[in-house]
């Protein structure tokens, strides 16, 4: 029970699964239950699964009630041992395609969540066959949706198109409709062979703004030097009479610096370069973040420390460091740079921290997890950390979210009380209430 929000009701018992993953959004969260058992190891010289795969939609409401508002269960074939789901930032629209058992076909699932009236509802193509012709053999590269638009491009199943042709389509959710509205041709070079991932501009509700990723080749090497990231405005069904611009000039362009590794933000627009410098006497580390405030829509920052230094988490604000002293040091964004924040080594030496270890840390620094081991900032001092007070022999998580706040144990769902500075159980999923 959280004594700050009262006691939730039993609402419902997972059944027995393999594995869970967690998603969550201010008070939406979804939650995913699968099944899988391995159905032929030589398919293509791909190991495959058979899944049974259960949705369940939740709402943690006003009136502090956790409410269940529908499930979604498949079955069929794929080459993880879970379906690859996809969500809109707000949690308001879902979408995966999967193969049922002893169908060579690909079935669409999408669905709408109407948090308002407590409703999961079926999102349809206004034109099925349409959408289906440029969306056969996309990968996950090729398309991505907002909570208001989608963009999907064929550029690696042209030939599922009748002209041939190569295209990016824009589409608009209106009720449970996906609706198409507008189509570019993609001819050039840089479209046709350099691209990398489109992307949504969930910043933008009235209208349609799609960034596209393309690589930056060197001339002698062919190898890629850097990125180019190249932004349309597609408008909106309200605003037909916008002239898609040409793709030029880039929205983002920037030149890679010399790295010896590089590292991808898991939740943001957001890469970092790690150099060691000379004989490892210093490690330079530059950040490049999406900001349409900075000049070229780019912020660049970059900070050198003493030794040899690598990252092993990232957070929203946070780098955590380790060098080859097994020294783990967390540093926290102020002022366009990064300062030493908190020094983790102690407080992680005992728990057989090694190379294969998973790290993570919240947005603002303020709790990091390592391997099933998980720590929060003393609200006196926040650059000391201490253990949650679970028992975390019991408190074995199958699945918690990037900010380390929302957790599935077992078949409940835990959410982290700063002031008791533990997790506690949102509901008891033991019996089921009807």
């Amino acid at each position: 029970m959280d004594p700050f929000r009262g006691q939730y009701n039993q609402i419902y018992s997972f059944p027995n699964s393999d594995y869970f993953t967690i998603t969550a959004a201010a008070n939406r969260i979804i939650i995913t239950a699968a099944n899988s058992t391995l159905f032929n190891n030589s398919f293509n010289n791909y190991t495959q699964y058979s899944i049974n795969e259960t949705i369940y939609f939740f709402l943690d409401d006003p009136l502090n009630n956790l409410t269940l508002l529908g499930t979604k269960t498949v079955s069929g074939t794929n080459y993880n041992v879970r379906f690859d789901i996809y969500y809109s930032p707000q949690l308001t629209k879902m979408g995966f395609g999967y193969t049922p058992l002893n169908l060579n076909t690909t079935l669409i699932v999408a669905k709408s969540i109407d948090y308002a009236n407590k409703q999961v509802n079926d999102l349809v193509p206004q034109d099925f066959t349409h959408f289906l012709t440029t969306m056969s053999g996309t990968t996950p590269n090729e398309f991505d949706f907002s909570d208001y638009y989608m963009v999907a491009r064929n550029t690696s199943n042209k030939d599922h198109n009748p002209t041939g042709q190569v295209v990016e389509e824009a589409y608009q959710f209106v009720g449970n409709q996906i609706v198409f509205f507008r189509a570019r041709n993609l001819t050039s070079d840089l479209e046709l062979t350099k691209f990398n991932k489109t992307f949504v501009d969930p910043f933008y509700t009235s209208k349609l703004v799609v960034l596209d990723v393309y690589s930056v080749l060197d001339n002698l090497t062919n190898s890629t030097i850097g990125f180019s990231v190249i932004q349309n405005d597609y408008g909106s069904l309200a605003s037909m009479s916008v002239i898609v611009p040409q793709p030029i000039p880039p929205y983002i362009n920037f030149t890679v610096p010399a790295s010896t590794a590089t590292y991808n933000s898991p939740t943001s627009f957001e890469w970092t370069y790690n150099n060691i410098n000379g004989s490892a006497s210093s490690t330079t580390l530059s950040l490049f973040r999406a900001d349409s405030s900075a000049p070229n829509n780019i912020a660049n920052s970059n900070f050198t420390i003493n030794g040899s230094w690598s990252q092993v988490a990232k957070s929203g604000q946070c780098e955590l460091l380790k060098d080859s002293s097994n020294n783990y040091i967390l540093y926290k964004s102020l002022n366009s740079t990064y300062v030493r924040f908190a020094d983790l080594t102690s407080v992680v030496s005992s728990l057989g921290v090694n190379s294969t270890s998973v790290w993570r840390v919240s947005q603002n620094c303020d709790r990091f997890s390592v391997d099933k081991h998980i720590f929060s900032s003393s609200q006196a001092n926040q650059t000391l950390f201490q253990p949650i007070t679970n028992n975390l022999t019991a408190f074995v998580w199958t699945s918690i979210d990037n900010n380390l706040t929302t957790a599935v144990v077992g078949s409940a769902v835990w959410r982290y009380n700063a002031g008791q500075n533990n997790f506690v159980q949102l509901f008891d999923t033991s019996t089921t209430i009807i």
